[in-house]
C-alpha cells in the first residue's frame, strides 16, 4: 500500500481547532506535567491579580492620601464609617462608598455640596485656620486648604506624606515581586513547552527511523524536515504562550471590567459600550491578517524554492545563457511577495490606528464624564486615575486572545500534520528475530513486486547464489536490478514468492540484523559531514587492524596520501571536498570494514573517473573475496571475471551465464557489450 502523506493544504486551521482527537494525543504529552501547568497557571493568575491591583492601589493613594474628600451627611444615613465632629454634625470620606452607592445617595439629598479634606493625627495646626474637629481628626473646607502656604500644608498633611510614601515602597516591592514571579513563570512554563517539544521531536525521529523506505521515497523530504522543526516550534509556542496565557487573558478582562463595575457604573457603562466594538475589530482583523500572513508564507515558500533551484542549477543556468529568463521569473516571484507583504503592512496599518482611535474616543469620553463626575462630586478623582489606566489595560488582553488563537490554529494544524505522521503504518510487518549466523546463500524463489498494483516491476524472478559467489546483474534501466537490491536488505518485502538467506526467508529476519550483514555500495555515494574516518566507521567501534585493512584493500590509502590530516580529514554535507571518485572509496571501505558476509554493489563504479575507475577495479575482487556478492553494473567490463551474470528484461530474467556464455549466445548482453565497445 503507498503512503499518502498529509499536504500542507489539506488541514483547515479551524477545522483542527476543534479536532478532539487531537486534543486527546497532546494531552498524552502534558499528562507528565499537569501538576507543573497548574502550579503555572496558579502563579500566572497570582500575576495577573497583582497587574489587576496595581491601578487600584493609585486609586487608593489618590482617594486616601492625596485628594481625601469628606462630605456632610445631611439625611438620614447609617454607616459605620460616619466621622462625628464636636459640634455633632456627621461626615463621611467619600473613598469609602462606591461611586454607584455616591451617585444614589446624592439623587436622595443626603450629601451637603461643600467638600471637606479629612486629616487624620495633625501634629501642629495652623493660627486662622478655620476647621472642625473630631476624635483623632479635623476636617478643612477645600478653599480653606487653597489659602496655605506650602510648609503649612506640608506640615499639617505629615500622616498623608507618610502613607504615601508607604504606598510607594508597598507599590515597588509589588511591581519586584512581580518581576520576579514573572521570570519564574516565564522560564518554568518555556522548560515545560521545550521539554515537551523534545520528546515529540524525539519521536519523530523515533519514527522516520522505523518507516520503510517506500515511505520517503513517496514524500517529500522538505516537507518531513518541516514535521521536526516549524511544525514543532508551533506546538511549542502553543504549549508556552497559549494554554495557560488564555486563562490569564480571559481572567483579566473579566477582572478589570469587575473592578471597573465596583468603582463607576457611569464609567463603566462608557467602556461597555465601546467593548464590542473592539471585540469586532480584533476579530475581523485576526480573519484578514490570517489571510494576508497565509498568502505571504505561500510566497516566501516559493522565492525559497526559487532560490534553491537555481542555485542549485546555476552551472546549467550559465551554461545554457538562461540568465535574463531566470531574473524574469524570479521579478516576479518576488513583486508577488513585495505585494504580499504590502497586504499585511496595510492590514496592520489599518488595524492599530483604529484601535488607537478608539482607544483616544474612549479616554476623551472617560475625561468628560468622569471630569465631570469630579465637579459633581460622585466620581473620585482616583476612580477617574484607575479608569484609565484599566482602560489601556484592557486592549492588551483582547489582542493578545486574537493573536493566540492565530497560534492555535497552526499549532492544531501542525498538531494533526505530526499526529498523522506518527501513526503511520509501516508496510512491512513486525518481523521475528532469529539469532542465527549468515552464511551468504541467497535464493529468490518466484518473486513478484510492483510500486503501485497496476504494474509489476518484477515478474516471476527466480534464481540463486551460493555463498562466495559471485553474482552480476545486467539490464536496461527500469528493468528492475535495483529493485532486486531493495528487496534483499527489506526496504520493501515481495508481493508475491520469498527470498531466502540461508533457507530462511527475509521477512523471518530482523531487519536491522539483516542489513548488519549485507554491505551495499550505492551508485550516488553519500557521506556525512565529519571527518573520513567516521564516514567509513560510521562511530562504530571498528578494530583499527580492520580499519587499516579496509582502507587498504580499497586503496583508499592512495587518496589520504594526498590529504593532510588523512583520516581525520573533514569533508562537508554531501561529502563536499572530496570527487565522487574518492566518495565511492570511502564507501568501498565502509564495504569493507563492517566485514559483512554479503556484498552489494549497486553502479558503484558507474559515475567514477578513469583513474579512480582502475583503483576501484584493481580493489574490486579483493573486495569480494570470501563473500557472497551481487554487482549491479552499466559497465559491462567490469564483469568479465564475473562467476555467474543474469540478464533483466521488463523485470524478467531473459539470460544467464558466464561473460563469455552469453557473448555466444548473441543476445541482450552481448548487444549491450558491442555498444559498449564501441563507444
Amino acid at each position: 500500500m503507498p503512503h499518502k502523506f498529509v499536504q500542507e493544504d489539506e488541514i483547515s486551521g479551524k477545522k483542527s481547532v476543534f479536532d478532539i482527537n487531537i486534543y486527546k494525543w497532546l494531552s498524552g504529552y502534558l499528562k507528565p506535567y499537569w501538576v507543573q501547568f497548574f502550579l503555572n497557571l496558579l502563579v500566572l493568575l497570582i500575576i495577573t491579580g497583582i497587574n489587576l491591583a496595581l491601578p487600584y492601589i493609585l486609586k487608593v493613594g489618590i482617594d486616601r492620601y492625596i485628594m481625601p474628600s469628606a462630605r456632610e451627611i445631611v439625611g438620614n444615613y447609617n454607616n459605620p464609617k460616619i466621622l462625628k465632629t464636636e459640634d455633632g454634625r456627621n461626615f463621611i470620606i467619600m473613598s469609602s462608598i462606591s461611586s454607584g452607592k455616591v451617585d444614589e445617595l446624592k439623587k436622595k439629598g443626603i450629601f451637603s455640596k461643600k467638600s471637606y479634606y479629612y486629616i487624620p493625627k495633625p501634629k501642629s495646626i495652623p493660627k486662622g485656620l478655620h476647621y472642625l474637629k473630631g476624635k483623632g481628626f479635623i476636617l478643612i473646607p477645600a478653599v480653606e486648604m487653597g489659602r496655605l502656604s506650602l510648609k503649612e500644608r506640608i506640615s499639617l498633611r505629615s500622616y498623608h506624606i507618610l502613607k504615601i510614601r508607604q504606598l510607594a515602597f508597598i507599590f515597588i516591592f509589588i511591581i519586584f515581586i512581580n518581576l520576579f514571579l514573572t521570570y519564574a513563570q516565564e522560564y518554568h512554563l518555556q522548560k515545560i513547552g521545550q521539554k515537551i517539544s523534545m520528546s515529540i521531536r524525539k519521536n519523530i525521529i523515533k519514527k522516520f527511523t522505523r518507516l520503510p523506505v517506500s515511505f520517503f521515497e513517496k514524500n517529500p523530504l522538505g516537507r518531513l524536515v518541516t514535521r521536526g522543526t516549524n511544525d514543532v516550534n508551533a506546538l511549542n509556542e502553543f504549549f508556552s504562550s497559549v494554554i495557560v496565557y488564555v486563562f490569564k487573558d480571559i481572567f483579566m478582562i473579566f477582572g478589570i471590567l469587575f473592578i471597573m463595575y465596583r468603582m463607576s457604573l457611569l464609567l463603566f457603562y462608557i467602556v461597555l459600550g465601546i467593548f464590542p466594538i473592539i471585540i469586532v475589530i480584533t476579530v475581523v482583523f485576526r480573519y484578514k491578517v490570517r489571510l494576508a500572513f497565509r498568502n505571504l508564507r505561500k510566497r516566501l515558500a516559493k522565492i525559497n524554492a526559487f532560490l534553491s533551484e537555481s542555485l542549485t542549477g546555476i552551472k546549467v543556468i550559465q551554461a545554457f545563457v538562461q540568465e535574463k529568463r531566470t531574473k524574469k521569473k524570479f521579478e516576479g516571484i518576488n513583486k508577488d511577495y513585495y505585494d504580499s507583504t504590502i497586504r499585511v503592512l496595510i492590514t496592520f496599518a489599518v488595524f492599530r490606528p483604529i484601535i488607537g482611535a478608539i482607544r483616544s474616543i474612549g479616554l476623551a469620553a472617560l475625561l468628560y464624564f468622569g471630569g465631570k463626575g469630579i465637579l459633581s462630586g460622585i466620581i473620585t478623582f482616583g476612580s477617574l486615575v484607575a479608569f484609565i489606566s484599566y482602560l489601556n489595560e484592557l486592549f492588551q488582553p483582547i489582542r493578545e486572545l486574537a493573536e493566540r488563537f492565530n497560534v492555535m490554529e497552526s499549532a492544531m494544524a501542525a498538531s494533526e500534520r505530526i499526529h498523522k505522521l506518527l501513526n503511520e503504518k509501516e508496510e512491512i510487518s513486525p518481523p521475528v528475530f532469529i539469532k542465527t549466523s549468515i552464511n551468504g546463500h541467497i535464493d529468490f524463489q518466484n518473486v513478484w513486486f510492483a510500486y503501485n498494483k497496476d504494474e509489476y516491476i518484477l515478474k516471476d524472478v527466480s534464481f540463486h547464489v551460493d555463498k562466495g559467489e559471485r553474482l552480476g546483474i545486467v539490464g536496461y534501466t527500469g528493468s528492475g536490478k535495483t529493485t532486486l537490491i531493495k528487496l534483499l536488505t527489506r526496504f520493501y518485502d515481495p508481493d508475491k514468492g520469498e527470498i531466502l538467506i540461508d533457507g530462511i526467508s527475509t521477512k523471518n529476519f530482523n531487519r536491522a540484523y539483516l542489513r548488519k550483514h549485507i554491505a551495499t555500495v550505492y551508485q550516488e555515494p553519500f557521506l556525512f559531514s565529519g571527518t573520513i574516518k567516521n564516514n567509513i566507521t560510521l562511530f562504530d567501534d571498528i578494530p583499527e587492524e580492520k580499519l587499516k585493512s579496509a582502507i587498504e584493500v580499497s586503496n583508499l590509502s592512495k587518496v589520504l596520501k594526498k590529504k593532510k590530516q588523512g583520516l581525520l580529514e573533514t569533508v562537508g554535507t554531501g561529502g563536499s571536498g572530496l570527487s565522487t571518485g574518492e566518495k565511492q572509496l570511502v564507501t568501498f571501505a565502509r564495504a569493507l570494514a563492517f566485514d559483512t558476509p554479503i556484498l552489494v554493489l549497486d553502479e558503484a563504479t558507474a559515475n567514477i573517473d578513469p583513474e579512480t575507475e582502475y583503483l576501484i577495479q584493481d580493489a574490486l575482487f579483493k573486495v569480494m573475496e570470501g563473500r557472497t556478492s551481487i554487482v549491479i553494473a552499466h559497465r559491462l567490463a567490469t564483469l568479465k571475471k564475473i562467476d555467474r551474470i543474469i540478464v533483466l528484461h521488463k523485470g524478467k530474467i531473459i539470460e544467464e551465464g558466464t561473460h563469455e556464455d552469453l557473448l555466444k549466445v548473441d543476445g541482450l548482453y552481448a548487444y549491450l557489450f558491442r555498444l559498449q565497445k564501441i563507444a
